[in-house]
């Protein structure tokens, strides 16, 4: 295997992925936990990225395994268009792994600018190149709004907390100083939650709470 703190397969760069599981405490009922993951993947190796996100999809199993009862919320930079990625394409292989992709189970918005990809190098919206960083190419001719995305959002519902989600956003906007504060828009989802009987307490509709997940 690769030693802790190098770089695998055509990696430029070691890469990490983080995790955190929350109880959720509107609910004292032993189901209501959600576990949050990030991360960053390769912005050269393009067999790294796929190779990361077999990684991913193993540790999502093991940590369902673990804690059935508990929602999954992954997000990150993966570095890849959604067009014709394999990392994305093994990650949004439902049933594989019941991860779903927030940003394509939320209705458009005609409202929403059409942007070419979350990466914006600091132009904001005017950006339209064909390249990100590294062999992250950014051209696509899918249909698609988001093909050219590479930030993502997906997310899988436990056996005891259930998210839907309500609204999904690319945040374009400045700060006061009229700067941007990353070379990347964020990506933000609101999500509605119900506690199901299985996870140990009586069911939560209509007025749960709403969480939000930020990329």
């Amino acid at each position: 295997g690769t030693p802790a703190g190098a770089a695998g397969w055509d990696a430029a760069l070691p890469r990490t992925m983080e995790t955190a599981l929350f109880r959720v405490a509107t609910w004292a009922a032993p189901g209501a936990y959600l576990r949050a993951v990030s991360t960053h993947f390769d912005h050269v190796g393009t067999e790294a990225r796929a190779q990361s996100a077999s990684q991913l999809l193993s540790a999502c199993r093991r940590w369902s395994a673990e804690r059935p009862e508990a929602a999954l919320v992954v997000c990150g930079d993966f570095n890849s268009t959604k067009a014709g990625s394999p990392a994305y394409a093994r990650l949004a292989a439902v049933p594989t792994a019941g991860l779903r992709d927030v940003a394509r189970a939320v209705p458009s918005r005609a409202s929403r600018p059409r942007l070419r990809s979350t990466i914006h190098k600091f132009q904001g919206t005017a950006f339209d190149g064909g390249r990100g960083d590294g062999t992250v190419r950014l051209a696509t001719a899918q249909d698609a709004e988001d093909a050219g995305h590479i930030d993502w959002l997906f997310w899988r519902n436990g056996a005891g907390l259930r998210l839907q989600p309500r609204d999904y956003e690319v945040v374009t906007e400045r700060l006061p100083s009229g700067r941007y504060p990353s070379d990347h828009f964020p990506i933000q989802a609101v999500f509605d939650m119900e506690l199901r009987p299985g996870g140990g307490g009586a069911p939560r509709r209509g007025g749960a709470p709403a969480t939000s997940a930020q990329s």
